[in-house]
């Protein structure tokens, strides 16, 4: 029964970590996804587009 608590309790705080850790990950990720934001992909891609387009072959 002792070895059934500490594995369920060890399995328990694995879990929880992962789902913290996937939280965070998904706070971080909401920058680059959100219109308004100046770290938005779309944006970050049409930037670097710009610059490519704009640059001088030498």
């Amino acid at each position: 029964m002792v070895d059934e608590t500490i594995r369920t309790h060890t399995s328990y705080a694995h879990c929880a970590r992962m789902l913290k850790k996937a939280n965070e990950d998904l706070q971080n990720v909401k920058k680059y996804l959100d219109p308004a934001s100046p770290n938005n992909y779309e944006t970050y891609l049409n930037n670097l587009r710009k610059l490519k387009a704009s640059s001088t072959p030498l």
